[in-house]
């Protein structure tokens, strides 16, 4: 018994299941997870150690160096990059994708690092971190002119009541600083007084106590014992003595320093919309959904900051909430009006209750989708509604190939309930094979490597998934459907079929009459046609190498893009802050109105401090988010272009580079070349040579990462007088760092916060040179030795960072395309190549590493050309087995090349570059273009095994299903449509792929009702024609070599 059989005459299981199907699916619907991606880990570990004060030479010499010794030769590291800024040691260690135990060789480098143990004093123990995705829901800024302290209040007020939302699993504080105590002391009080900071440091610290001291056991009762002398207020601090002789005089630390409240030294400014604030970050947790907690969260700020002060301003920014809702939104309306279109084309050539019996596929196949990935744990996301927009349009193929036949066979007069087990039985192993050919194509997808594979292995399982599901719709729910809900042709006397379906009847039969003239001319000149249409597929091929560029991931997914300043060296954090306003100011002036919505802005941060930070008080990262493209006139590189001119000539600025924000995993810069040796002579003169070079190709904002650091005033220790007057080099490092940078006393804590009390010398002392030769320092015997004795100071200049790449030195030089320059990153890297291909023998020991979107695109494009040849052997091997032969497969395979053309047209007319989602489009058209031509080459060997003649069989095949062929395509298309023209809002990221599916699929449909008969007619001929040659041969001859 067959499937369909089984399903008619089990009905009921046939409705109880789509019954079950529609409401328990609507219900884990209306329940799943929402969010902007899954939890994804990278695969790269982050290893941030701090090191106060130092310069970055040093921290390069003492932590980047030491760290980078252990990592080398772990087995399963791809490579590692570092850099050594001033005060900071930062690596980013990737580990290589083909790894058979990635977590292996994570614990392979914690281990590593952990047992690095001769770090120097004053440096913080190594962060280890496994990067993977956040799950950011929303941002709320903070700022105004009321003041820190306000803006605090206000903002943990926000954070606390945020904290108890359903879903939120923390609050993160982005532009805070700790509050600490400062006590300063008064550098001319100290030597007066004989004093060192190093007395005040260790006084206030042992007067801040809260220590158990046991417990007083009295009879049946206890007591229990504690010593308390903890700081309150700074008054307190100042009260402590220092220092006291028996006739009761002392020196307290009020004498010789004040104590204040503050915040921690400022390192990094947040600016929201040209004012001074904080940010709140709301991360939720696994099972949060993006959306609710985002519109919570919403209205909960809209409710608080009506209590707020007038000087205090609150903004929200949702752009992950939005980009969510914009998808789903998309895949909904689209889902919609897809369903309707696909409503109003199948009655056109099939009765009405078979149309609307096959429709409901394309809610079932969904709804069970998500029932499964609801049960696997599988989240609604943006990978995952990609997979389900891209698969809308495929959904019901196999179900009306299925229905079609099954009416086939009501109007030879077959009742529905027979129509419906022969038809479909008919039919089986062939939509069978179709389903299973598409998921083949989409399966080497779930194993692509690297972080894209991470990302986008959700596509094809969502993508399998739902098919499967409309794979089981068409074979055992459709029929049950067909037998039971629709009624027997009305027919006239002659046998003919009554009313509307007699129209649609005429409709098809003009349909094939016109197509079985142009076939049998087709077939007449099959050769020529042939040849012709390879002529045109080459002519495709060389268009597309021409015309097309390649963008893994294009910038106009993201509304949103970066501006990176960097100022003179030497500017301090508020002078930097003042040029930025200015670049702030200049936007909002130069952009149209309703073209911006927030800026961002971070005054001491350059780059994504979560991977190789560089940080600085002459850097400056803003984040400018747009209105969405479809509500603006002008294109995000037409706004970049304008303000790119217009921030040329900023006062306080050495420079300003603008960046759209790309959508993806992260690829780097479009042109990023590493060049890696020894010495910084030969890697500074050969990034000038790249950089030159560069600015001939077409590129824009070409800069490089080794500059010249700030003034350094060295301390060089005698080490013999020193050691003779009782000091050693880690003794003055340690009492210069705390006057200069500060040391921590002790901690006062509380329910709320700690604070630390930082005891260093006075702002104007800081300032000062003098200061530091007369710094007294506290040797062995207790006696003070000032610093000019033991030391000599030398001027010099160091580096603003050392970049490290697999342990060698590295400079990168850094370039965008221009948008006016008709040039691609492959042929700006090829130029590259060819003109420095002497490189090695210049400068030996020297090389350029190519990395940014250059690297991770022809990594992206070498996978998906292994993927799309796997995917074919295993389409291969179905078709084989499906028509049992080898030679056949070929006849469908031939169908794909055709719908390449269209690939091709479809992205140049559409101004579309070859990007993964393009290329995600061009594997589902791979799949689906060779469905019709498999019922096609089936029906056609069913009447040869009939006793068919070859030329009848293949026009009588091909006849019986133009009308299928044609509904299949028609209906892929319309379902398609919507998110093609954007009915539903536009979707950029899915776009490409709905573009190169659905324009694929029409030629490839209109090419296949031609070549793929001529090809079959081609195949016999030639097999006819070895025949003969075999039955010509001489009897005992032998065949020739």
């Amino acid at each position: 018994m067959s499937l369909p059989e089984f399903s008619v005459k089990h009905s009921v299981f046939g409705n109880m299941f789509t019954l079950i199907v529609f409401v328990v699916g609507l219900i884990v619907a209306m329940t799943a997870t929402r969010e902007l991606f899954p939890k994804t880990e990278l695969d790269v570990v982050s290893v941030m150690t701090t090191y106060p004060g130092a310069s970055a030479e040093e921290v390069e010499s003492q932590i980047t160096i030491p760290l980078e010794e252990e990592i080398r030769g772990i087995d399963g590291v791809d490579k590692f990059l570092s850099g050594s800024i001033e005060g900071l040691s930062s690596l980013a260690i990737t580990v290589d994708p083909d790894a058979k135990d990635v977590q292996r060789v994570i614990t392979d480098i914690t281990r590593r690092i952990d047992r690095v143990k001769n770090l120097p004093d004053g440096a913080e123990k190594p962060r280890i971190d496994v990067i993977a995705t956040r799950a950011t829901v929303i941002h709320i800024t903070v700022a105004g002119t009321a003041g820190e302290e306000r803006l605090r209040e206000r903002a943990l007020q926000m954070k606390a009541m945020i904290e108890e939302v359903d879903g939120v699993s923390m609050v993160e504080k982005v532009g805070w600083r700790e509050p600490e105590i400062w006590v300063e002391a008064n550098a001319e009080i100290l030597i007066e007084k004989d004093l060192s900071l190093f007395e005040i440091i260790n006084s206030v610290a042992r007067q801040n106590v809260n220590v158990p001291g046991g417990k007083i056991r009295a009879g049946d009762s206890e007591v229990v014992l504690r010593t308390i002398g903890e700081f309150r207020t700074p008054a307190e601090i100042e009260d402590v003595v220092i220092r006291s002789n028996p006739d009761g005089r002392h020196i307290r630390v009020g004498d010789v320093a004040v104590a204040r409240k503050s915040f921690a030294e400022e390192t990094i400014l947040l600016r929201a919309d040209g004012e001074r604030g904080v940010m709140l970050s709301v991360i939720k947790k696994d099972s949060g959904d993006t959306i609710r907690i985002s519109e919570k969260v919403r209205k909960l700020v809209d409710e608080i900051k009506l209590s707020f002060e007038k000087d205090v301003n609150v903004s929200v920014i949702d752009l992950e909430a939005y980009l969510v809702k914009r998808r789903l939104k998309v895949l909904l309306t689209n889902g919609f009006c897809g369903l309707a279109l696909v409503m109003l084309a199948l009655p056109l050539l099939l009765n009405v209750r078979i149309a609307i019996v096959t429709a409901i596929g394309i809610p079932f196949a969904f709804l069970s989708a998500i029932l499964v990935m609801g049960y696997l744990n599988i989240s609604i996301n943006m990978m995952t509604m990609f997979g389900m927009i891209l698969v809308v349009g495929m959904l019901v193929d196999d179900a009306i190939i299925i229905a079609e036949n099954i009416f086939r066979h009501m109007e030879q007069g077959k009742t529905p309930k027979d129509a419906a087990i022969a038809g479909a039985t008919e039919v089986m192993w062939p939509v069978t094979a179709t389903v299973l050919t598409t998921i083949a194509a989409f399966i080497p997808l779930m194993f692509l490597p690297g972080i894209a594979g991470k990302f986008l292995k959700w596509v094809p399982i969502v993508v399998i998934i739902t098919l499967g599901a409309s794979l089981f719709e068409a074979l055992v729910i459709l029929p049950c459907h067909v037998a039971g809900l629709v009624r027997p042709l009305k027919r006239d006397g002659d046998g003919a079929p009554k009313g509307v379906r007699m129209r649609s009847s005429e409709w098809s039969a003009s349909i094939q009459t016109w197509y079985v003239g142009v076939l049998k001319k087709g077939l007449a000149h099959r050769g020529i046609l042939v040849v012709g249409m390879v002529l045109v597929f080459s002519g495709a091929v060389g268009l597309a190498v021409s015309a097309l560029k390649i963008e893994v991931f294009p910038a106009d997914l993201i509304d949103m893009f970066t501006v990176k300043t960097t100022a003179p060296q030497g500017t301090s954090l508020l002078a930097c802050e003042a040029a930025v306003a200015r670049v702030e100011k200049r936007i909002l002036a130069t952009v149209r109105e309703g073209e911006v919505d927030n800026i961002l802005t971070f005054v001491g941060q350059h780059d994504d401090p979560h991977v190789v930070a560089l940080g600085g008080s002459r850097y400056a990262l803003m984040l400018v988010y747009m209105r969405p493209s479809d509500t603006r006139e002008r294109k995000a590189n037409e706004i970049i272009a304008e303000l790119r001119t217009a921030c040329a000539d900023i006062e306080g600025l050495e420079k300003a580079e603008f960046e759209m924000v790309k959508g993806g995993p992260p690829s780097g810069k479009q042109i990023e070349i590493k060049v890696v040796g020894r010495e910084y002579v030969e890697l500074d003169k050969i990034s000038e040579e790249v950089k030159e070079f560069l600015g001939t190709t077409g590129c824009v904002d070409v800069n490089d990462d080794h500059e010249p650091g700030k003034d350094e005033l060295t301390v060089d220790v005698d080490k013999p007088e020193a050691a003779r007057l009782g000091l050693d080099v880690q003794t003055v490092a340690v009492a210069v760092r705390a006057g200069f940078a500060g040391a921590i006393a002790t901690v006062i804590r509380s329910a709320e916060e700690e604070t630390k009390v930082r005891v260093r010398l006075s702002e104007g002392a800081r300032g000062r040179v003098e200061s530091l030769r007369a710094l007294n320092v506290l040797n062995k015997a207790g006696k003070l030795v000032a610093l000019d004795k033991v030391a000599r100071f030398v001027k010099g200049r160091g580096v603003t960072g050392i970049e490290h790449y697999n342990g060698s030195r590295a400079v990168t030089v850094t370039a965008a395309l221009n948008d006016d320059e008709n040039v691609t990153v492959r042929e700006v890297v090829r130029d590259v190549k060819d003109k420095f291909a002497d490189l090695s023998a210049r400068y030996p020991g020297c090389r350029l590493v190519f990395g940014g979107e250059w690297e991770s695109s022809s990594e992206m494009m070498w996978s998906m050309i292994r993927a799309f040849v796997i995917a074919l052997l295993l389409i291969y091997a179905i078709l084989v087995i499906q028509f049992q032969s080898a030679l056949q497969p070929f006849v469908v395979l031939v169908s794909i090349p055709f719908g390449l053309i269209g690939v091709v047209l479809a992205l140049i007319l559409h101004n579309k570059p070859l990007s993964m989602m393009a290329m995600l489009g061009i594997v589902g058209m791979t799949g689906v273009v060779v469905n019709d031509a498999i019922v096609l080459v089936t029906f056609i060997n069913d009447l040869r095994r009939k006793g068919m003649p070859i030329e009848d069989a293949i026009i009588e095949g091909a006849k019986r299903r133009v009308r299928p062929i044609i509904l299949t395509s028609v209906t892929t298309v319309l379902g398609l449509a919507p998110t093609i023209i954007g009915i539903g809002g536009y979707e950029p990221f899915v776009a490409p792929a709905a573009i190169v599916l659905a324009y694929g699929l029409v030629f490839a449909t209109f090419l296949t009702l031609l070549v793929v008969p001529c090809m079959y007619s081609i195949g016999m001929d030639l097999r006819r024609l070895v025949a003969g040659i075999i039955d010509r041969r001489p009897s005992g001859a032998e065949p020739s070599a």
